[in-house]
């Protein structure tokens, strides 16, 4: 093939070129690199877990407040149906006081009085631990507050009816002497000597009888 047909198309080629390398293998490029996530933050789906099934109200509370929640005309489970549910729910439940009360644990008087004891009982060991603390010289900034607080209350309720506050104090005092003699005479003791003032230096020289 005479070389000047290439030239025509404005090209030309070496014949005795050496052929050209065949081509690399395309390396596909490295993935980005990521953090490493710890294996206990991997949130991993457990399928044995069981769905909680909603159940229904086992008061006839719950009963009258869904019935007022359904005739509303509101899709169930949504926010209007669940805001109407809960206010009747809790107006039901003002109006019937008492009444309320779960079957399987006992009538309302006993529960209530059962709540109160378990409430005294949580309120005297709380007590216990700051005055324990106090005695060790290990108090906190929360137990310094306690007291704080606990001296404007009782100064308020005193100056509102001293004599009442008075009486009640003696009835305290009687109940811890009925129940502990000996504790209430050392604490008697204990709050005599310290608000009794001390006897400065010139009291306390006997006078000479005069001459």
């Amino acid at each position: 093939m005479p070389a000047d047909y290439f030239k025509a198309y404005g090209k030309e080629i070496d014949l005795n070129r050496t052929p050209s390398p065949e081509p690399n293998e395309m390396v596909e490029p490295n993935p980005p690199a990521t953090l490493h996530t710890p294996q206990r933050l991997i949130k991993v789906p457990n399928s044995k877990k069981k769905k909680k099934k909603l159940q229904g109200p086992r008061t006839e509370v719950g009963k009258q407040a869904i019935a007022i929640a359904r005739a509303s005309g509101h899709e169930i489970g949504s926010q209007e149906y669940e805001q109407i549910y809960k206010h009747h729910y809790y107006k039901i439940r003002k109006s019937l006081g008492s009444k309320i009360y779960d079957p399987k644990k006992g009538d309302p008087e006993t529960q209530l009085k059962a709540f109160k004891e378990k409430m005294v009982e949580k309120s005297r060991t709380y007590r216990k631990r700051i005055y324990e603390r106090k005695e060790a010289g290990q108090m906190t900034e929360a137990d310094i507050r306690y007291f704080e607080k606990s001296r404007e209350g009782g100064l308020k309720r005193y100056w509102r009816n001293p004599e009442l506050s008075r009486e009640k104090a003696n009835e305290r005092h009687r109940k811890a002497y009925r129940n502990d003699p000996q504790n209430a005479r050392d604490k008697a003791a204990k709050r005599r000597k310290i608000s009794k003032p001390k006897d400065s230096p010139a009291q306390s020289q006997p006078t000479s009888p005069s001459a």
